[in-house]
């Protein structure tokens, strides 16, 4: 009689996968057999059992074949004018190759020893095929900061960024720099290195593309004392914390990148900035020597916690991106009336020109401040020793309020700690010095003065015997209320006078220092 039979088929970890979804194709009346006898993977190692072969026309899959350890034949399918084969190859089209690397789970281009025309019916025999990495970064006008995780084997300035003249004007690296003058590259930058972070000077929107068989998501990085400026070595995105390793985690102070920036706190990691991407390069700031390797595919891209700010329409909140740059980190803003909500804009300034800008979520954050550059769009941006002023731009009324705090001066790559920002009189009438408080105090105290006009202002602080102890201020300052403070926990108890000096304006008071 009739019998029925089950069979139970068995999937283990060890199975490889089946192509991806982008190897698909349809069958063709118009056909013919690439043979490709041997290929490479992106890291110059053979194929393995399990990997896939592609050919394209285009973004069009026309054949596709898993790599069985030795030579194959790969169909491929022309047009035979049919609907399911629209986007075939045509006679006398010459077809891409591309490789599914099963271990790596990736799809990328390989490039063929001997290229051959689609003809119908024929045999085609390819030597070897190469697999490459391909990378795309885009690059806006004026300063990008991005890095390489692939190059080709001739890695040069010219080759690399473009020809000299063209739309790229100006990469600077740590320490280094290249520029274009007189139709040539000139500077101590030759070359770009796959460990680096680069900032790429574009007068225009462009796309840096090339391919490389160097990709090593387990690189090195040999970090120094202090800031350096390298590469992020994988592709994709993965979370800050998760990619850095546990051992040297908490020598890692701050990441600056373009427009970004993350602290490193008790608390963990806070700022806008909060994963490392391809193509993006990185100002990592360590408190020591040390040696380290992201660590990679360590977090799914779903659990990825990223920042998203929808910025305010209009050229009054354009803000150039520059090379050099500096952020100021806020936890919380006082206002006379209300309270600061999410979605409200914290802005910096450098008198009246906006320097930077950063949508308020609820938890500490980074605003930045960009600085005078060569670069585009950045005239009247602050350089060392300014003071930026801040303000809110409250998104529910369009009110735009001066904030003040205890605000250092701005320095390139500078990272700091404002803790609060509170709402900020208009600009006073006459010079003022506040009284201390506290007073008495131990071991902080803080200083509120105003100045109507910019200028010229010092603050010193003098013992009984008037020896200058210590100069709080002494630099040209904005018009407006500005705030210091004084930490006296090296000096002993006792009576300190404070005095301010601006313009014709000197006034002078007590302070009581209680330990």
């Amino acid at each position: 009689g009739d019998a029925t039979v089950a069979v139970s088929l068995s999937v283990t970890d060890d199975d490889p996968p089946g192509p991806p979804d982008e190897f698909s194709f349809n069958q063709s009346a118009s056909q013919a057999f690439y043979f490709v006898m041997s290929g490479t993977d992106m890291y110059g190692d053979l194929l393995e059992t399990g990997d896939w072969i592609g050919l394209f026309n285009g973004d069009v899959c026309v054949g596709a074949r898993e790599w069985p350890g030795e030579a194959v034949d790969i169909p491929t399918m022309g047009d035979d004018g049919f609907e399911y084969s629209e986007g075939y190859l045509q006679i006398g089209d010459i077809p891409t190759f591309k490789i599914y690397d099963a271990s790596e789970d990736m799809i990328y281009s390989a490039f063929p020893s001997n290229n051959f025309a689609f003809a119908d019916a024929q045999i085609f025999f390819v030597d070897e095929i190469s697999g490459m990495l391909e990378y795309e970064l885009s690059l806006h006008e004026g300063a990008n900061l991005v890095s390489f995780y692939t190059l080709p084997d001739d890695n040069s300035i010219a080759n690399v960024i473009g020809e000299c003249p063209g739309n790229m004007t100006g990469v600077l690296a740590e320490g280094m720099a290249a520029a274009c003058v007189n139709d040539q590259w000139i500077g101590t930058l030759l070359e770009i290195d796959l460990t680096d972070g680069y900032w790429i000077l574009a007068d225009n929107p462009d796309t840096l593309t090339g391919y490389g068989t160097n990709y090593d998501p387990g690189r090195v990085y040999d970090l120094h004392y202090g800031a350096n400026l390298i590469s992020y070595s994988s592709l994709g995105s993965a979370d800050l914390s998760s990619s850095i390793p546990d051992d040297v985690e908490d020598l890692f102070l701050g990441i600056l990148s373009g427009g970004s920036a993350a602290m490193n706190t008790e608390a963990g990691w806070v700022g806008s900035l909060t994963t490392f991407d391809a193509g993006v390069g990185y100002w990592i700031i360590v408190s020591d020597d040390l040696s380290f390797s992201y660590e990679t595919g360590s977090m799914a891209r779903s659990e990825i916690r990223r920042y998203i700010e929808t910025r305010p329409s209009g050229s009054a909140f354009e803000v150039a991106q520059s090379p050099n740059q500096a952020f100021y980190f806020v936890d919380t803003i006082t206002l006379d009336e209300g309270v600061i909500e999410d979605g409200d804009w914290l802005l910096s300034y450098n008198g009246h020109t906006l320097t930077g800008i950063r949508q308020w979520q609820g938890v500490m954050i980074d605003i930045p401040a960009m600085g005078l550059s060569e670069s585009k769009g950045t005239e009247g941006y602050l350089v060392n020793g300014d003071m930026p002023t801040f303000k809110l731009f409250k998104q529910s009324t369009g009110d735009l309020i001066p904030l003040g705090g205890d605000i250092p001066a701005w320095t390139e790559n500078g990272m700091y700690t404002l803790g609060s920002l509170s709402e900020m009189q208009p600009i006073p009438n006459e010079f003022v010095l506040n009284s201390a408080y506290p007073n008495p105090f131990n071991p902080v105290t803080t200083l509120e003065f105003g100045i109507p006009v910019d200028g010229d202002v010092s603050i010193e602080v003098y013992n009984l015997q008037g020896r200058l102890i210590t100069t709080l201020v002494s630099q040209n300052m904005k018009a407006g209320y500005h705030s210091i403070t004084w930490n006296a926990d090296n000096h002993s108890s006792g009576m300190y006078f404070v005095k301010m000096h601006a313009g014709n304006y000197i006034s002078t008071q007590k302070l009581m220092l209680v330990k």
